[in-house]
């Protein structure tokens, strides 16, 4: 996939296989991943000295923000249209399937001893 330079983009920590994008290691937290992902010895081979020159600005915006949010998530969209690099959704996934779940989200919702009459419920 071309980056917004149309210069062709490395691999990023990822692998296809099956038609599936499988990540080969976990983060922590956001600036982990950013961290690692947009290191700028990733990029040197094949070496490109835009995306290198890119990544080294990147790399160290990223090292200023390693408290602020809100700067990890726009340079996360930084990091996906100028360097080309692909971050795994599939935790976040999991997490919302787990939070989102009927039977957790069910037992939250009804008390345990219903407050009605018992000559109220309809069977």
């Amino acid at each position: 996939m071309p980056n917004m330079f149309g210069r062709m983009l490395p691999k990023q920590g990822t692998t296809i296989d099956g038609g599936h994008t499988t990540p080969q290691k976990t983060y922590s937290s956001l600036f982990e991943e950013l961290c690692d992902k947009c290191n700028p010895e990733r990029f040197m081979e094949p070496y490109d000295a835009t995306l290198v020159e890119a990544a080294t600005k990147m790399y160290s915006d990223i090292l200023h923000s390693k408290d602020d949010a809100e700067a990890q998530k726009k340079l996360m969209h930084k990091a996906y249209t100028e360097l080309g690099v692909k971050f795994d959704g599939s935790k976040l996934y999991h997490y919302l399937m787990e939070y989102l779940d009927p039977k957790y989200t069910w037992s939250l919702l009804i008390p345990t001893e219903c407050c009605l009459p018992t000559d109220t419920i309809h069977r």
